[in-house]
């Protein structure tokens, strides 16, 4: 198996944000099948990314010798593009994220195979924070728009922030207030820009929710994978 990395090459985000001092955390490897293709590699257990996130830019190391570095915008929002070996063949890879929530999802576009990058382990001098975290999917229930957007979830006392993804395309973050039991509800603009509300069920911890655009024309379930 090659162990060589051949090239970082590109990224783009604009603006920085400036911390104090370097956050560090590994990130498994789970794909995505809604998103890839019969012939990606279900079995990636073995595999892992390293970042580290520091002043404006963020940076990883990932399988056989992979390297890249980029900027990080506004929000905490990254991109890299980078040339690397999977498996012992080569690929060009994007890898899209926030470094502030510490999720990030890589896009295979060789093989077209899509994987999430999921936090195992952080390395903090603070004892680790204890929030709900959580991927849902969203699925078409009612209507002809298209569903596999993706939301990342993170639940604290009294609010849960949003992060959805379509793609490689971050197009919406938000945050909705709770009510004692668990339930809430917002509005943002959905991935074509048509305004959408988002329904939040009684309860805590991972939870299916529901979204439908304001005109009445599609509705989608978002159960956790």
């Amino acid at each position: 198996m090659v162990g060589k990395l051949l090239v970082v090459v590109s990224a783009c985000s604009i603006a920085g944000v400036n911390l104090a001092r370097a956050e560090t955390w590994r990130a498994g490897v789970e794909l995505i099948d809604q998103w890839s293709v019969f012939t990606c590699s279900v079995s990636v257990s073995d595999r892992h990314w390293d970042f580290t996130f520091e002043g404006s830019q963020v940076s990883a190391s990932g399988p056989e010798g992979a390297k890249w570095t980029t900027p990080v915008g506004h929000g905490g929002s990254f991109k890299a593009i980078f040339t690397a070996y999977w498996h012992g063949r080569l690929f060009d890879g994007e890898v899209t994220g926030n470094a502030e929530g510490k999720w990030a999802i890589m896009h295979n576009r060789t093989s077209m195979c899509w994987y999430r990058l999921e936090p195992t382990a952080v390395a903090q001098v603070e004892p680790a924070q204890t929030p709900s975290e959580w991927t849902s999917v969203a699925e078409m229930s009612d209507g002809i728009c298209s569903g596999g957007a993706l939301a990342r979830v993170k639940e604290e006392s009294g609010s849960i922030r949003l992060i959805l993804v379509d793609g490689s395309t971050q197009f919406a973050q938000f945050d909705v207030a709770l009510a004692a039991d668990g339930s809430g509800q917002a509005e943002f603009d959905g991935a074509t820009g048509a305004r959408t509300r988002i329904e939040i069920p009684a309860g805590s911890g991972k939870r299916t929710m529901r979204s439908a655009r304001l005109d009445g024309s599609c509705q989608w379930v978002w159960p956790p994978i």
